[in-house]
């Protein structure tokens, strides 16, 4: 009896994950400025192209429904390969606001620190704006309910909320999971029955 190829298993599949390939992998060596996102967008289609991944990215390699959840658990794992948690996002984002404040003005007379605090506020605003700007679509709505909030909270607290959201994702998905585990859909167990 011949062994059956999956999807994930098949070198030409979109769903082929090479050994090699990691969520920490560089794509391409070049870094993007604001000056050569042109050069930098060709090289990274041509990357995701030659690693039959460019499909996870544009969209057009939808999720596949919950009949065949081998094929369900290859594509969230080739989907997940390309997502950043929100915890590296927001520290990439910390550590360059960081370093621009070292160029924004400092109170030193006593006198001007009233302004100084107003325009910390703005830079509050602008920080959690940016962030919200970088975040995965599927964040809307959460975010969405945070815009809708009087006086926008802090970007810690911003930021906490939505790694509160992450997380509850993380547990739903890991639920999920062991139900499929429990009903006897998990792909140990059906392929231990095909025996």
């Amino acid at each position: 009896m011949a062994q059956e190829i999956t999807h994930s298993d098949d070198s030409m599949s979109s769903y082929y994950i090479h050994h090699s390939e990691n969520p920490g992998l560089i794509l391409v060596s070049q870094l993007l400025t604001g000056d050569n996102f042109a050069s930098w967008y060709r090289a990274m289609i041509i990357a995701l192209s030659v690693k039959n991944k460019l499909g996870f990215v544009d969209g057009s390699v939808l999720k596949p429904d919950n009949s065949d959840p081998s094929l369900l658990t290859s594509w969230k794992r080739n989907n997940n390969m390309g997502q950043t948690s929100v915890s590296v996002y927001f520290t990439k984002l910390k550590t360059i606001w960081e370093e621009l404040n070292h160029f924004r003005p400092q109170c030193v007379c006593g006198s001007c620190c009233e302004g100084i605090r107003k325009l910390e506020l703005h830079h509050q605003m602008d920080y959690v704006l940016a962030f919200f700007m970088g975040l995965n679509e599927s964040f809307s709505q959460v975010r969405s309910q945070i815009l809708l909030i009087d006086h926008l909270p802090s970007i810690n607290k911003v930021f906490s909320m939505i790694i509160q959201e992450e997380r509850q994702r993380q547990f739903g998905s890991q639920e999920d999971d062991w139900q499929g585990y429990k009903s006897g859909e998990s792909i140990c167990f059906r392929s231990s029955q095909g025996l």
